[in-house]
């Protein structure tokens, strides 16, 4: 099964209009992100199922202490 893990948020600045990158705190327990690679996102609070389903987003960008992904805001989830 899959680990989960609850990672801090770095930072998050608007790229484009509705366009997003989410710059997240890396944990050595994911390993080295490969190109293809994607990362499985629950976009709600801790203590909710709701939205039920994670969404799947693909690397932007790896450095040692951070990662970050893109994204557009076209639903609930993404707008969480």
């Amino acid at each position: 099964m899959p680990e989960t893990t609850t990672l801090p948020v770095v930072g998050q600045r608007e790229i484009a209009a509705g366009h997003f990158e989410l710059i997240l705190s890396r944990d050595e327990r994911l390993g080295e992100p490969a190109p293809g690679q994607f990362i499985s996102v629950a976009c709600r609070d801790h203590r909710s199922f709701d939205p039920l389903l994670r969404r799947p987003f693909s690397f932007y960008r790896v450095d040692r202490e951070s990662f970050s992904i893109v994204y557009r805001v076209v639903g609930r989830g993404t707008e969480i």
